[in-house]
């Protein structure tokens, strides 16, 4: 998948390109091929060009040292050739390496002010957009010039050979003119599918030949999947369905934001290659609805995956500094005239953004919160309750047993803090909820509202943060001798446990303030809704705070994206229709805890219990509905259907394969409850094929 970078670079692209066609514009780009770019740096160059951007003292002389005396030698069958002094290059492997090249071109646009460019890292792409394509491939040819002279005089060398051109037009009689794109006195080729960051480009930016790529790419990998699995042995759904999401979903996303100019046709074949794929996760007949697919390995239609991260991509663009292109481009698009209606990235965003009603006030990007050697130690928090396996299978009893052991596992004089928060939806209407117990058995309760357009996570870390600052307020009047903070957030607990606490900047450092006081503070994760007295005060705070009058504060870029993927989850299961079939609703409540037995069960079993649950299995009942045999009447006792229920429990012929305790299963969860009757039906049911067919 794209990076937010490269995205930012290809919708940039694009956006320049579509512009152009609303002005009855052509563009002819031009893709340039540094030779060698990192390892033709001009070094002294290089230092020449820190000491301008103010780089001095122990940094430029630590810098100096770190590209001198630098050696290089070749080994052959275990032996060595002698060392050579590398002279021009940067550092291979080094991660600062790509921050100095970046610095080496910083001042490329500086140079040569006259084109329009774009560049990431050594990609650079140039254009001219004019209603004339000869006078815009004039204007490019100049603009080459500059730009050989800029790489003559830092030393750079352009590889003629791969440096390509390209014409993006809606008329057919500009894309079948030759044009004379020229390097010095060497004539450009013309590449009619060119590649840009991973894109391939076409004439009319339809996309189609990026998408046939895509989609050989996955199939090739699906390929591969169906190596370690058969309808009977092989990997279970679980190692299946992440094998897939991250190695072949992130092919067919590949610059998810910018495939909305592809069209339709196109992107359903994305989409048969994504159902391809979960049918053989599941193993499900070709009947199968693709919805329970969808819903039992919890993998979102692609069209509503490509929705929400193209928004997310405009919340990104519309936090950008006011004087950004990207910025401007997206807060103007709707203040233009289109006389071109073909879909784009933009176009996309207008059209979806009624539906998911994104937040509209918005901070701006966060910055660096410090610099790496003033960070300050994260907070010491405790995700473990001592409890063997998963929450969703262990009893609410055994949880807050164990929950309630942790909690007075800490001092008696430390404060008991708990903290909770929510939104109406996971959406709107957020408050929270703050219930302390301070040593001396005085207590304090508070609520307060959020905001009207926020998520839950928000919510939990307004919590934390009013929290801890009733900590700081205490431990001011010398009052606190500890204190643990007990939160059901999971995610909050562990970020702020981490080196890189994201969004939680002034709670870690108002921690650390009161840590240096010699007052101890940590954070222990509690499960929710197991019936722990404070835990439950504090919902109920939160719940207070949600009824509260709702200011309008600014919501960040991880807020806002919360609250795009919250209503993408409404839409999905709106759309699967999860209310109206039992079906599809019970797959997706087992799906969504994780805490399905049906991925303990061996390949074999889960197939078998997969496809009754689907009631598309090979059982007549479900065939004849299908058109697949003339009859459901059962092939072993002759009664009327087939089904499911009747195999199990009623056919006279199975009456020796079941056990009495088989006979006393309630009939209606059998495939929905313990591992051990999931696996004792998948065996009758295939005891009776095996019958049936012989």
């Amino acid at each position: 998948m794209l990076s937010p970078g490269t995205i930012k670079m290809a919708a940039g692209t694009e956006g320049k390109i579509r512009n152009a066609w609303q002005a009855r514009e052509h563009t002819v780009a031009v893709l340039v091929d540094l030779k060698q770019a990192y390892d033709r740096v001009w070094r002294p160059g290089l230092l020449l060009k820190l000491q301008q951007y103010g780089v001095n003292g122990r940094m430029y002389n630590w810098l100096k040292g770190f590209l001198s005396a630098r050696y290089i030698r070749t080994r052959v069958n275990g032996t060595y050739s002698k060392s050579q002094a590398l002279r021009t290059g940067l550092p291979q492997g080094s991660a600062l390496s790509c921050t100095l090249f970046l610095c080496f071109l910083n001042d490329l646009s500086d140079a040569i002010p006259t084109f329009n460019r774009l560049s990431f890292a050594d990609d650079i792409a140039l254009w001219q957009s004019d209603v004339d394509i000869d006078r815009a491939t004039e204007a490019l040819n100049a603009d080459l010039v500059s730009l050989r002279h800029y790489c003559r005089r830092w030393k750079m060398t352009i590889n003629a050979a791969k440096t390509v051109y390209a014409v993006f037009s809606n008329s057919r009689e500009v894309l079948a003119k030759d044009l004379e794109v020229k390097l010095g006195d060497f004539p450009l080729e013309r590449e009619s599918l060119p590649r840009y960051l991973g894109l391939t480009l076409d004439p009319r930016l339809n996309l189609t030949a990026h998408v046939e790529q895509l989609v050989k790419k996955a199939q090739d990998r699906v390929s591969i999947m169906r190596k370690l699995a058969g309808t009977s042995w092989g990997s279970g759904t679980t190692s299946l369905r992440t094998l897939y999401v991250t190695f072949v979903r992130p092919v067919l996303e590949y610059a998810n934001p910018i495939l909305n100019l592809a069209s339709r046709t196109s992107l359903e074949k994305l989409s048969k290659v994504q159902n391809s794929a979960l049918r053989m996760v599941t193993s499900g007949l070709r009947s199968t609805p693709i919805t329970a697919l969808e819903l039992a390995t919890r993998c979102e239609p692609l069209c509503l995956r490509r929705e929400q991260q193209t928004l997310a991509a405009k919340e990104r663009y519309l936090r950008f500094e006011d004087h950004h292109p990207l910025k401007r481009m997206a807060s103007t698009f709707g203040d233009v005239r289109r006389r071109i209606k073909k879909s784009s990235f933009l176009s996309t965003c207008a059209e979806l953004e009624p539906r998911y009603n994104p937040p509209l006030n918005r901070a701006p990007l966060d910055g660096p919160e410090w610099p790496p050697d003033m960070a300050p130690s994260p907070i010491e928090v405790k995700l473990d309750l001592g409890v063997n396996g998963r929450k969703d299978d262990t009893p609410a009893q055994i949880l807050k047993a164990a929950a309630l052991e942790c909690i007075s596992a800490f001092p008696k004089e430390f404060a008991r803090c708990y903290i909770d928060g929510s939104a109406s939806g996971g959406v709107s209407d957020g408050g929270y909820g703050v219930f302390i117990e301070w040593g001396n058995n005085e207590r304090l309760r508070e609520s307060g509202p959020v905001g009207k357009s926020t998520c839950s996570y928000a919510c939990e870390r307004k919590a934390l943060a009013r929290c801890v600052q009733l900590l700081k307020q205490r431990n001011d009047k010398g009052e606190l001798q500890g204190a643990v903070i007990l939160c059901d957030c999971l995610g909050l607990v562990r970020k702020a446990g981490t080196f890189n606490p994201t969004g939680l900047g002034t709670i870690v450092r108002t921690v650390e303030d009161i840590r240096n006081t010699g007052t101890q503070v940590a954070c222990q994760w509690i499960p929710s809704h197991v019936g722990i007295r404070g835990n439950e005060i504090a919902d109920g705070l939160a719940n207070e705070g949600r009824q509260a009058p709702q200011p309008e504060g600014e919501h960040c870029l991880a807020d806002s994206i919360q609250c795009i993927s919250t209503r993408m989850s409404e839409w999905w299961t709106a759309e699967a229709g999860i209310n109206n079939d039992e079906r599809f609703s019970r797959i997706y409540e087992a799906s969504k805890t994780r805490a399905d037995d049906l991925n303990a069960l061996s390949r074999g079993e889960a197939i078998q219990v997969f496809r009754l649950r689907t009631e598309h299995s090979l059982l007549q009942c479900s065939m004849s509905k299908r058109g697949w045999c003339p009859m459901a009447s059962c092939r072993l006792c002759g009664y009327a259907t087939e089904s499911t229920e009747h195999v199990l429990f009623f056919c006279p012929a199975m009456r020796e394969s079941r056990s009495n305790e088989w006979r006393r299963q309630d009939r209606r969860a059998v495939l929905w409850g313990a591992k051990t009757a999931m696996a004792e039906a998948a065996r009758l049911v295939r005891v009776f094929l095996q019958r049936a067919t012989n």
